[in-house]
């Protein structure tokens, strides 16, 4: 295991002609939020005290964004997506600072368009090809994609409309989620993780705290960690996890996500927080079973609705 020490960090701006700007070296603040939906991740950050050219240059020129982050020895990419606001103000009267607003694959969700016709014989395979070549002029390519069902639909097929839409209407015919992560198009079925290493999180491996059972999932703080991907898993102690209590007024809700036998999660949502100069350096996760256990149910459930007159 790397050990988790000396913070890394990485923050590089991109031009349209392809020139870099490092800001690593600069006191910065920032959140990456990444959840399992078709939903596009996003990234604040404020980098502090900038001269002001190179306040005015970033305004101007800069479209893109390049966050690494981690310790020495695991340092990996967190976000890469593209500027959507830059918003210069000072916090203090001797601190000044300018924060992006940045987007990964908003353009190719908002305007990629799908118009093609496939004949007969077509395969789910198939369509995932046409999303892909929709969204590639907004340099989206093809990330990982489970294996479809081989089966060859009798009559053509005529795709029409937003690729999203397009996207949603798969993966709701076949079991599974999916979103643009780091420029590349990824599927993930509903009930199983991703292919990939499953990381064990404990007090030695940089868990914070322990995990709470809530009604969203399994939720779960650690060290900042850029290997830990949504779709991906993680290996829990069952008996670290903070059970959730049962509302009384409202037990007809309270279906909470059950416990995985063996210890495994698959991440649903992945939050990346940190300070250069300053304490936060996390990562959160929402995660669910990956064995499917069933929810919170049973007698003490159907006692609690009996004892309210249900």
């Amino acid at each position: 295991m790397a050990l988790q020490w000396k913070r890394a960090f990485s923050l590089v701006l991109g031009n349209a002609a392809g020139q870099g700007l490092d800001l690593s070296e600069f006191h910065c603040k920032f959140q990456t939020h990444r959840p399992d939906t078709q939903t596009p991740g996003w990234l604040t950050v404020r980098i502090y005290n900038l001269r002001e050219g190179t306040r005015l240059q970033i305004q101007q020129e800069f479209t893109n964004v390049f966050l690494q982050a981690g310790y020495q020895e695991n340092i990996g990419l967190i976000f890469a997506g593209k500027i959507r606001q830059k918003r210069a103000g000072r916090e203090s009267p001797t601190d000044t600072y300018l924060e992006i607003l940045a987007q990964d694959g908003d353009t190719a969700y908002n305007f990629a368009v799908v118009n093609k016709t496939l004949a007969a014989g077509w395969k789910s395979r198939d369509v995932v090809a046409s999303i892909v070549e929709a969204m590639a002029p907004f340099d989206v390519v093809e990330g990982y994609t489970p294996a479809f069902a081989d089966y060859a639909n009798p009559r053509g097929k005529v795709l029409f409309g937003m690729a999203r839409d397009t996207m949603r209407d798969l993966a709701d015919t076949t079991g599974a989620s999916w979103c643009i992560n780091e420029g590349k198009l990824t599927v993930t079925p509903l009930g199983a993780p991703q292919p990939g290493q499953a990381f064990v999180l404990s007090a030695m491996t940089g868990l914070i705290g322990l995990p709470t059972q809530t009604i969203d999932g399994i939720n779960v703080r650690c060290l900042l960690n850029p290997n830990i991907k949504f779709g991906g898993q993680i290996v829990l102690d069952n008996a670290s996890i903070q059970e959730a209590q049962l509302s009384v007024a409202y037990q007809a809700i309270n279906q909470f996500p059950g416990k995985d036998d063996d210890g495994f999660y698959k991440v649903y949502s992945v939050q990346h927080t940190g300070d250069t100069r300053g304490n936060p350096w996390y990562t959160d996760l929402v995660t669910v079973a990956v064995d499917g256990t069933k929810p919170l149910s049973g007698p003490f459930v159907n006692a609690v609705a009996s004892s309210t007159g249900s």
